[in-house]
């Protein structure tokens, strides 16, 4: 262990960033504040190819400079991760995994790095592994983890909105105060390493974990898109102006059902098979995903012709979807409109499957193909009424384009739970995946066979169920 004080004694944190290179090939920084594009952490885990996790402050004020942020989202989650922590949060922890871990005062910003007088201590891998100290750090990002959120295009957005109020902020900062509140009031609040909650306050925890799951896998998704989409690697029979988010959706569908599972029958129980293939691939795959996805991408390409269908879904049935559930299209829907709009809908159809028959009255032992369990359970649907009376054409309207709440994971969390909202066999899984049909500019498709690709390709993410 050596003090960190800067030019005080000639340890400076950048020769530290930039030694670490050969050891390490990723990088846990839990830092309050930062800023600057060119800040040299950032340019050294570039230059050296280093996963870079960071973790800052998410509050009014803009602890976490936007551009710092873009940077850092320009880079695709295969290079970088960027979380942030609303309230209760002022850590300034560098850990470069196998060189060692910076624990000191100084944020990231250009003058704690080379101006300020900071404070800190460097101990290397060897003292982290041989005492508590470095199982002491894994908690503390696990708990970091645990109550951070990821950056998604919204949270930007909002964040922009909140910098032009802050020119403002001498006359105006209890307002905007007020503002950030209203914007984040549904994400996860960080409670701290103690607290004593409001007399009468009960946190909606499932809500919490619900809008985290739901904001890391849209910018994941987002961002592997981007990165799919910089590789060029396109079969010479999907046509180059194909939709960016439909093919990279019908890529990872031709991944995991062909080159995961090594094909399927749409007939079988999909939920029930193909995990350990799955668990298999993700512990290959974990500590280098970008080389996974450039694999998977050439075999993609190599392809002479689609393989389950993918070419007829990228250039007509995703379209006719978008088309089928748009704004206009929900608002005059009847039965025969409804049908076709969900009828290509994966986790519906997977789910139809699964509906017994005893919830349409049928005999135990009947049996009917995949297409009329689709239209029995849409016939069923047509009829069903919320527990305030909406119908589920009221509900696809609400979920796929309310305005308020103006959250799109706030919508799909009421569409869902809530009493004036939901419905039997119209869930999580269904509604989520038709948002991604109706607007796939700004939610890219995604059910529980993108999860499962998407954890083969080494990325941790959260299955809807165990098959």
């Amino acid at each position: 262990m050596k003090l960190v004080l800067g030019k005080l004694n000639n340890e400076l944190l950048l020769n530290l960033a930039l030694r670490a290179g050969p050891f390490c090939s990723e990088v846990h920084a839990a830092v309050a504040y930062a800023e600057g594009t060119d800040h040299p952490l950032l340019k050294a885990c570039k230059e050296k190819d280093l996963k870079l996790t960071f973790y800052g402050l998410l509050d009014e004020d803009g602890a976490v400079g936007l551009p710092l942020i873009k940077e850092l989202l320009s880079w695709g989650p295969s290079r970088a991760e960027v979380r942030l922590v609303k309230g209760n949060f002022h850590p300034k922890v560098i850990w470069w995994r196998g060189f060692g871990a910076y624990i000191g005062s100084a944020n990231l910003t250009h003058k704690a790095w080379f101006n300020n007088i900071e404070a800190g201590v460097f101990i290397d891998e060897a003292e982290l592994a041989s005492t508590t100290a470095g199982d002491d750090l894994d908690s503390m990002f696990e708990h970091i983890a645990k109550h951070s959120i990821p950056v998604t295009k919204e949270l930007v957005d909002k964040l922009e909105r909140l910098a032009v109020d802050r020119r403002l902020i001498a006359e105006q900062q209890a307002k905007l105060k007020s503002k950030f509140n209203q914007l984040f009031e549904n994400l996860p609040n960080n409670p701290g390493l103690t607290q004593v909650p409001a007399k009468g306050h009960k946190e909606n925890k499932a809500l919490a974990r619900f809008t985290t799951e739901w904001m890391a896998t849209l910018q994941l998704m987002r961002g592997l898109a981007q990165e799919f989409a910089s590789l060029r690697k396109r079969p010479r029979w999907v046509a180059s102006d194909a939709h960016p988010a439909i093919h990279f959706d019908q890529f990872l569908h031709a991944y995991y059902y062909d080159y995961v599972r090594g094909g399927f029958d749409e007939e079988e129980d999909e939920d029930l098979s193909g995990v350990e293939k799955v668990e298999a691939f993700f512990a290959k795959h974990r500590s280098n995903p970008a080389a996974a996805l450039k694999e998977a991408a050439t075999w993609w390409a190599s392809l002479p012709s689609d393989v389950h269908g993918e070419e007829v879904f990228i250039r007509e049935t995703a379209p006719d979807m978008q088309k089928s559930l748009s704004r206009e299209a929900i608002k005059a829907m009847g039965l025969p409109e409804f049908t076709e709009a969900v009828r290509y809908v994966n986790a519906f159809r997977m789910h139809a499957r699964q509906v017994k028959n005893s919830e349409f009255g049928l005999p135990a032992n009947h049996h009917e193909s995949i297409e009329q369990r689709v239209n029995r359970l849409c016939e069923w649907l047509w009829e069903r009424r919320t527990p305030t009376g909406k119908t589920v054409r009221d509900v696809l309207e609400f979920v796929l384009w309310g305005s308020s709440p103006s959250d799109m994971e706030q919508r799909l969390w009421l569409g869902v739970w809530d009493d004036a909202y939901k419905l039997p066999h119209f869930g999580q899984s269904t509604l989520g995946e038709a948002v991604g049909w109706a607007r796939p500019d700004e939610y890219p498709p995604r059910n529980n066979r993108t999860n499962k690709a998407l954890r083969a390709l080494g990325h941790d993410v959260k299955l809807f169920s165990k098959g």
